[in-house]
């Protein structure tokens, strides 16, 4: 049995000398090795860029750049990566493998952690599928929700930035470069977050003192050693200590003052121009990046982007937004959607056009039951949003109005005809017409061998003539005859050949081709001349689908527009019909093959089980059912390739109830009013009724004292809009809860006549400058179209989504960059043709003389290196080893050419430059009243 003196006696004591001595030469030996791959002073900056790094990543991820792994650990891969080719001397070739190599592997291996796979290996080939599906997305104008592409472009760039600062701090031996460039990526990522995370900048702060401080000793540690000047090796780290002990301080007192920021517009618009790049790509990355929660998210009170992607779970704050007067009790529209994805909602192609204020920016719309009223805004946040969108009539501002582009398809002459079928119905008529006309007109077999290649191709002349048979027996309601006669003209006793079609009449009785509001143009390929496809063009009324003011406005300002209402009941929608425009039909029944079959067979069902036959029966059952749902921020969003609308209506049954409704029926379907007017939308689209979704604001609360309404954060909402016959669009609320739209309510502030009323309509229609305004809309519209995007340069100002490069500033700044290599080439040359030490003190003189301290006539060179000396105590030793080689070559003349006259010409270059940089500091030490620097003269 043991004892306590056993115990006791078992007890580990201190080492032994032997242990010790193990210990002590262990460390050495790792220290030497460390010290033979790179001195102490590499390892001491490689510890502090790491810090650096660590901060920058660390801000990063608090920004909350959507669910992405960790880019900290990419960072510092490329950091080591970077110090250790640093340290072995490849040539350039195997430095960029060797950086590109590795750092492939390391951006597939964080990028795709979010991928599917069990291990990296898989995660990579889904992640290279996933970012072939983005690229196709990208190109044909689709939207992504994906998040691991944009997470494999954040690796990369992390990557790029740890690697690259890493080698030019180690190349140049420079604190400025990892400095500055590692500030703007932190301080561009704080501009999304202002006023949080700022503790990250002033700890990375504190390793680009401490950096600044290193480097300078370091690069006189190499001088000092090139000159066999001995120095002590823990001096390296004791500036480190008095670097971090000067900027404790200075960080620590930063960090506690307030923080605010004062504006000049003049600086603020300039950097909007230098920002109008990023500004041009912001549309194209919501639609790309739709899965990616940005830090810091739109403007408070922003018009919706032009995508509008499904997403998970949001939060809405009580934040006041805007007062409005009006008569009515309305929703705001404050975006229009037409293109319905998997993925969410796109805004069809459109246009932007400047108008003048109180200009008309749409139609005087001809629907029945429709009024025009005033409205006021006066908003409570910087905006230049304008509501509602859609039946905005004139705005007392400069406006920036958006209206669609009229559709366009594209029919191919030859090859397949799958993608013709998709066409509008009267179109497709049109289109087999032709084709089978020109088959006719033109056998496969009847072509020579080149001819038989090009499958049908023919003479535009051709085309023209079938379609003005296909017009004409449309119009007269005859059939057309086309004959065509075909002669071998290398052939003398060749006979004609004769080949005939055919045209019957394509309109009827349910569906009429309206030659008037189209028109095709007959494209050809640019060798042979022949005619390869039909582009068709519809015209449509001017179709709003956003209006911005164009310049923002400040918070209290304030501004009125003029607006359109429907008062339409429900029994004159109900008796509207389906007698629809085919403007109408053809953007607003779009549903794209990837919408899962159950979504259209639960609309029949939903119809079907109503006993709804009219379009307004079967808006009313749609939405009776999706009203009997549960609404809830707290869903998960669908998964990647998941239809939105089908998880919606189909997989959030599955989900947990909304933690803020106790009392919600789990079983139902649960989202918010994104998914439930995008339902709306869809349900009714796949029944035949043509509807469309609408992104904006709810109509807020009555505030009885002001006898205004006000908006908040919270009031953000979605919903449907359905088109009826001769009434127009029409609001309908599929949210359930509180919020309904009822058309004719009167804001509780109306008590008996109509303060806010803008009269009728009928005088806008013979108001000469209306249909003015009109015809210059449509005009500038038109040639923005046809210029392909570039606008034309009138006095009208129009705009377009295009990005107009900003050349003002591009070109001031070429013209600095231009006077200044003058300069500097004009100093090059007027040096030609000296020895070096008379280079070195010429720069000398020039440079001090510029900074106003001329040598006088009387001053040898040692007595103006004196005073040079006297004025910056950092200047002194270089001034003087520069006046005493021009004086040793003016006495001793010139040496020979040489191994060491080619090292004191580097010496002399290097002390000159070493000069400048002391005077410059003198003099803005001196203007900034600093005080001389610690045993430096107070020279005049």
């Amino acid at each position: 049995m043991s004892t306590t003196t056993d115990f006791l006696n078992n007890v580990p004591g201190p080492p032994s000398a032997e242990e010790r001595a193990y210990s002590a030469g262990l460390f050495e030996s790792i220290t030497d090795r460390l010290s033979q791959f790179a001195p102490a002073y590499d390892w001491v900056s490689l510890a502090i860029l790491i810090w650096m790094m660590t901060n920058v990543g660390w801000s990063v991820q608090l920004a909350g750049w959507g669910d992405l792994p960790s880019v900290i650990p990419t960072l510092l891969f490329g950091t080591f990566a970077a110090f250790v080719v640093s340290k072995l001397n490849f040539n350039w070739f195997l430095t960029i493998v060797y950086a590109i190599g590795l750092g492939f592997f390391v951006v597939l291996w964080q990028g795709t952690a979010q991928a599917s796979g069990g291990d990296p290996f898989a995660r990579s080939i889904d992640g290279f599928a996933r970012f072939s599906s983005w690229i196709t997305a990208a190109q044909s104008g689709g939207i992504s929700t994906d998040t691991v592409p944009f997470a494999l472009m954040f690796m990369t760039a992390s990557w790029i930035v740890g690697y690259g600062v890493t080698a030019l701090t180690f190349k140049f031996r420079t604190p400025w470069l990892p400095t500055v460039l590692l500030a703007l990526v932190i301080l561009t990522n704080l501009s999304y977050r202002h006023g949080e995370h700022e503790h990250t900048f002033f700890l990375f702060l504190v390793g680009g003192i401490a950096l600044f401080a290193h480097l300078t000793t370091v690069k006189r540690i190499e001088r000092w050693r090139n000159q066999g000047i001995e120095y002590s090796r823990h001096l390296a780290w004791s500036t480190v200590q008095e670097g971090l002990l000067f900027a404790l301080p200075i960080v620590l007192l930063s960090a506690l003052l307030p923080i605010w920021e004062p504006r000049s517009e003049q600086v603020h618009d300039t950097w909007d121009i230098f920002r109008a790049p990023f500004y041009a790509l912001q549309e194209p990355a919501n639609r790309l990046l739709a899965g990616v929660d940005g830090p810091g998210g739109s403007e408070l009170f922003g018009t919706p982007s032009q995508t509008m992607a499904f997403g998970g779970s949001i939060e809405l704050t009580d934040e006041p937004l805007m007062w409005i007067r009006s008569k009515y009790v309305l929703p705001y529209a404050g975006r229009v959607y037409q293109q319905y994805s998997s993925e969410g909602w796109l805004t069809d192609p459109n246009t932007r056009v400047e108008a003048s204020p109180r200009s008309a920016l749409t139609l005087a719309p001809t629907e029945l039951e429709r009024e025009r009223i005033s409205q006021v805004y006066v908003p409570l946040v910087d905006t230049s949003t304008v509501v509602p969108v859609g039946a905005v009539f004139s705005v007392d501002r400069e406006t920036t109005v958006q209206v669609l582009n009229p559709l366009e398809w594209r029919v191919p002459l030859t090859g397949s005809v799958s993608g013709i079928s998709e066409l509008p119905a009267d179109l497709r008529d049109l289109a087999f017409a032709v084709r089978f006309a020109l088959g006719d007109l033109v056998p496969i077999d009847s072509f020579q061998s080149t001819r038989l290649r090009n499958q049908n191709l023919v003479e535009p002349e051709l085309v023209e003539e079938v379609l003005t048979a296909l017009r004409a027996a449309d119009s007269t309601g005859e059939e057309q005859i086309v004959t065509r006669v075909e002669i071998d003209e290398n052939d003398p006793d060749a006979v004609e050949e004769k080949f005939e079609t055919i045209l019957l009449p394509l309109s009827s009785e349910s569906r009429q081709v309206e030659w008037d509001q189209i028109s095709i143009e007959i494209v050809t390929e640019s060798q042979g001349g022949l005619a390869t496809r039909l582009d068709i063009e519809r015209a449509s009324p001017i179709q709003q689908v956003g209006v911005r003011l164009s310049e923002e406005i400040s918070k209290d300002d304030t501004f009125s527009i003029q607006t359109f209402v429907s008062l339409a009941s429900d029994d004159q929608l109900n008796e509207a019909g389906s007698d629809y425009p085919t403007w109408i039909t053809d953007r607003y029944l779009q549903l794209p093959n990837s919408l899962p079959e159950q979504v259209g067979l639960l609309a029949s069902q939903i119809i079907r089980d109503a006993g709804a036959e009219t379009p307004f029966e079967k808006a009313e059952a749609i939405k009776a059912l999706l009203r009997q749902q549960e609404y809830s921020l707290e869903i998960q969003g669908p998964e990647f390739g998941v239809d939105g609308i089908f998880y919606f209506l189909f997989q959030t049954q599955s989900e947990p109830c909304s933690s803020v409704e106790p009392n919600c029926d789990s079983s139902k379907i649960k989202g918010y009013s994104q998914y439930f007017g995008s339902s709306g939308a869809v349900l009714l689209r796949s029944v035949g009724v043509p509807a469309r979704f609408v992104a904006g604001w709810g109509s807020g609360e009555y505030v009885p004292d002001a006898g205004l309404f006000l908006i908040r954060d919270e009031d953000r909402h979605g919903w449907t809009q359905v088109y009826f016959p001769e009434y127009g669009w029409i609001d309908y609320e599929m949210t359930p809860g509180d919020q309904t739209i009822d058309r004719g309510r009167l804001s509780p502030s109306i008590a008996g006549g109509d303060p806010f009323a803008a009269g009728g309509i009928g005088a806008a229609e013979d108001d000469p400058d209306f249909i003015q305004d009109i015809a210059d809309l449509e005009r500038l519209a038109r040639e923005s179209r046809e210029a392909g995007g570039q606008f034309p340069i009138s006095d009208d100002e129009v705009t377009s989504d295009q990005f107009v490069f900003p050349w003002r500033p591009f070109a001031w700044l070429g013209a600095v960059v231009g006077l200044a290599a003058v300069m500097m080439l004009i100093w090059r040359l007027s040096l030609r043709g000296m020895d070096a030490p008379t280079r070195a003190y010429a720069r000398m003189n020039r440079v001090a003389s510029v900074l106003g301290i001329k040598r006088r006539p009387n001053e040898t060179a040692l007595e103006f290196a004196e005073i040079l000396g006297e004025r910056a105590l950092a200047a002194s030793e270089h001034a003087n080893y520069i006046a005493l080689e021009y004086q040793r070559q003016i006495y001793a003349g010139a040496s020979e050419r040489g191994d060491e006259e080619d090292e004191r010409a580097k010496d002399l270059d290097r002390a000159w430059r070493r000069v400048a940089r002391a005077l410059i500091a003198y003099r803005i030490r001196q203007i900034g009243g600093i005080g001389p620097e610690l045993g430096e003269g107070r020279g005049t």
